[in-house]
């Protein structure tokens, strides 16, 4: 048995115990155990300064999982996983530069706040057709299919007539009005007995009005199809719409002589339609029907819908 002096350091306060009873193994013992207790409290005060910083840093929530520098030290950052971050810090004499994200020497390094350009705001589309419902959209104001292969009024193939629409586009003259007088010679004819015929949709630039007359005058139908066929009209607003289609279909009236009554279909240059903007000038103005939105070629042809 001999006395001991035990001394002690908690939280940096210096602390003496006299033992006289206590064996030299067991002084051993306490002060181990005391350094023990020293060091997990410090190490629990070290892990929660780096919990605290970890909770006052904020991820990122728009950019997701990334390395982002910390805003106090650019010896350090935070990887963000799942919205949580986690400390690191870069080796001795590195610094983390948060352009490149990872960690390099300090005069190539481009620490502190960097300036970000935000992502443009977009709104959903407002042109998109509203999904196929039969029930909904019926004849004769509306048909759809879903597959695009069922036949309007539920009839056979075999039972259905079959039909060509001969439609032509721009201007009329000299270059191609005998050729349309080929093709229309009286000759060729509809199972009714009638006489075929055709749509133009005409233009005004270096159109001749007599051969347009001629042509209504022959029961051939006459729509519009702008008065200067300039290409980008789809972009284009609702004051140039109306000055190219209802100014096309006014020249008509003063030069071919033909009513606007009669003039009822249209068709966008170039066959790019103009969305809504369009559609709401054949609307507003009296038009029918547009002839405008093309199908490409497909293994199975699907019938037109509206």
């Amino acid at each position: 048995m001999a006395a001991a002096v035990i001394v002690t350091i908690v939280s940096g306060v210096r602390r003496y115990y006299h033992c006289p009873t206590v064996p030299a193994l067991a002084v051993l013992f306490l002060m181990v155990a005391s350094f023990s207790t020293v060091r997990s409290q410090n190490n629990d005060q070290r892990k929660a300064k780096e919990d605290n910083k970890n909770e006052e840093f904020v991820c990122p929530i728009a950019t997701g999982n990334g390395n982002y520098a910390d805003p106090a030290t650019c010896k350090r950052f935070y990887q963000c996983v799942d919205g949580y971050p986690y400390v690191n810090r870069c080796p001795s004499g590195l610094y983390f530069d948060d352009v490149s994200k990872y960690c390099t020497f300090k005069n190539e390094a481009r620490c502190g706040p960097v300036a970000t350009t935000q992502a443009p705001i977009t709104e959903p589309p407002t042109d998109l057709a509203v999904k196929c419902d039969s029930g909904q959209c019926q004849l004769p104001y509306c048909f759809c299919s879903k597959d695009g292969t069922l036949i309007p009024g539920g009839l056979k193939p075999e039972d259905t007539p079959q039909m060509i629409l001969m439609t032509f586009d721009g201007a009329v003259n000299l270059n191609n009005y005998e050729h349309y007088r080929k093709v229309f010679n009286h000759k060729r004819h509809n199972p009714n007995g009638c006489e075929i015929k055709g749509t133009f949709f005409v233009s005004h630039e270096y159109s001749n009005y007599h051969m347009i007359q001629e042509l209504a005058h022959e029961g051939h139908e006459v729509a519009v199809e702008t008065i200067s066929q300039q290409s980008g009209l789809e972009n284009k607003g609702y004051e140039e719409w109306v000055a190219e289609m209802v100014g096309m279909r006014d020249i008509l009236k003063h030069l071919a002589n033909i009513s606007k009554s009669e003039v009822v279909g249209m068709r966008a240059p170039f066959l790019k339609p103009g969305r809504n903007t369009q559609y709401k000038v054949l609307e507003e103005f009296g038009f029918i029907y547009d002839s405008s939105i093309g199908v490409p070629a497909l293994p199975i042809p699907v019938w037109p819908y509206t």
